[in-house]
């Protein structure tokens, strides 16, 4: 659908996910075909109904915030859904001014976003491997890692002398 490929689209979409509230418009589906589209927020991403328009004639009207999305319209959109985390997680990163901040926005937006219980987030310095934060993992098993040089292979097996 070659004609939902505007900006104006791509701001509503925008809209409905960072006020996480229902938004609606009406788009001309060319030639001369009017719709009206409501974009319905949530858990897992946005829920789309796109409906002709009555009478045909573009309508300005917003869904009031207690109108919920049909049923079955997009429960499974979880890919949908983890893009929305990642967004939302970039303008919470905005907020946040110390590296334990960062370190802990990212853990509660990722974890649950990707079903995940631990996560290491580390930098490449000096040819080493630096732990900046963790979550869910050993404190002991985290400070092994840290400094290791970065061409280490941590899954070679040992073989026992012959």
């Amino acid at each position: 659908m070659p004609w939902l490929d505007d900006p104006v689209h791509e701001d509503h979409y925008r809209t409905a996910v960072f006020s996480r509230e229902p938004v609606a418009y009406t788009a001309l589906r060319p030639p001369d075909e009017w719709l009206d589209i409501r974009l319905y927020p949530g858990d897992s991403g946005i829920s789309a109904l796109i409906s002709p328009t009555p009478g045909g004639q573009p309508t300005a009207e917003t869904p009031p915030p207690h109108i919920t999305p049909p049923l079955g319209a997009s429960a499974e959109a979880a890919g949908t859904g983890r893009i929305h985390q990642l967004i939302h997680l970039a303008a919470a990163l905005s907020q946040t001014v110390t590296v334990a901040d960062v370190i802990n926005m990212v853990a509660d937006q990722i974890l649950p976003a990707f079903g995940a219980q631990g996560m290491v987030i580390s930098a490449a310095d000096a040819g080493r491997l630096r732990i900046i934060g963790h979550r869910g993992y050993d404190p002991r098993s985290v400070t092994r890692l840290d400094g290791l040089p970065l061409d280490t292979d941590l899954y070679t097996r040992r073989s026992s002398p012959a």
